[in-house]
């Protein structure tokens, strides 16, 4: 039986998205800028939050956070709180714009202290975020260098890679975290379709087989089954 080899790419491409999706969130809600987002709202009706309860809330913590910004307008933490409540409401574009001032001035802090992981990593994130992917890039790849066990960081940039079709890099990235923390099944899983992309179908299938063993259930599992059995198809062809 014949088998499309783009599909397999194609498909390991679309999984590779999801993960990515997770590992961002992650990454983000772990930079010093997110540390003190503001806290879930709760009612009394068994802590049961309506979806016009959640707006009128994220519009009150907006209006808030709009007048602390104006007596701290370098505040880092405030800048952030803002820019996520806006993308909270809809307002993409206004949240960009507090995304990009959080830019200017963590990019003046790193200049100032260029060996503070911590800062390079909220502007790495905050580019990442407004879609420099080039500027994310390179500062991503600082935060490695000051940090090279930065394993969320280093997913991340296996991702970029991937997605740039520069699958050796990707490769690169994704193995240093298996080596060094080989229980990480995000980095086993990844690791998986950057194999398969690169036609290594039986180190995908070897990889994929190992998630298996770490993570029971969840969609990321199916999928998981489903182009394991894709891959050991390609190599009986």
């Amino acid at each position: 039986m014949f088998f499309d080899r783009r599909k397999l790419k194609k498909q390991a491409r679309v999984i590779f998205v999801i993960l990515v999706i997770v590992l961002s969130a992650g990454l983000i809600m772990s930079s010093i800028q997110w540390a003190s987002a503001p806290p879930p709202v709760s009612t009394s009706n068994n802590n049961q939050v309506s979806q016009e309860e959640m707006q009128k809330a994220i519009k009150e913590q907006i209006t808030k956070l709009e007048n602390q910004v104006k007596e701290a307008p370098k505040d880092i933490t405030l800048m952030s709180q803002l820019a996520y409540m806006y993308q909270m409401s809809g307002e993409i574009e206004k949240g960009k714009k507090f995304f990009e001032q959080q830019i200017d001035v963590l990019t003046k802090q790193s200049q100032e202290s260029p060996q503070d992981a911590e800062t390079m990593l909220a502007l790495a994130t905050s580019y990442d975020i407004v879609g420099n992917n080039e500027k994310a890039l390179e500062s991503y790849n600082k935060v490695i260098e000051l940090n090279p066990d930065n394993y969320d960081v280093r997913l991340r940039l296996a991702s970029q890679h991937f997605h740039d079709a520069k699958f050796d890099l990707a490769e690169k990235q994704v193995k240093y975290v298996v080596d060094k923390q080989p229980e990480d099944s995000r980095a086993v899983n990844m690791y998986a379709y950057i194999l398969a992309a690169k036609e290594d179908y039986k180190g995908a299938i070897e990889m994929q087989e190992k998630f298996l063993t770490m993570e029971k259930e969840g969609t990321s599992v199916e999928q998981a089954k489903k182009d394991l059995e894709e891959w050991k198809k390609q190599i009986k062809e």
